[in-house]
């Protein structure tokens, strides 16, 4: 990752602390899972559906 730009982060919000965590494993990708897009690189299909997951 590069300081300045843009990147499809996937994580957890705790709410007992107001924090947000992220960690490589678990990320969202076109290709599938693991390892982290620049924003540049995901599709516009992939862009439309992030509302619409759940875990």
């Amino acid at each position: 990752m590069h300081i300045g730009e843009e990147y499809l982060l996937s994580g957890t919000y705790k709410s007992d602390d107001d924090t947000l965590h992220v960690s490589f494993c678990g990320q969202v990708r076109d290709e599938g899972y693991e390892g982290v897009s620049e924003w540049h690189d995901v599709s516009s299909r992939l862009k439309n559906n992030l509302e619409s997951f759940h875990c």
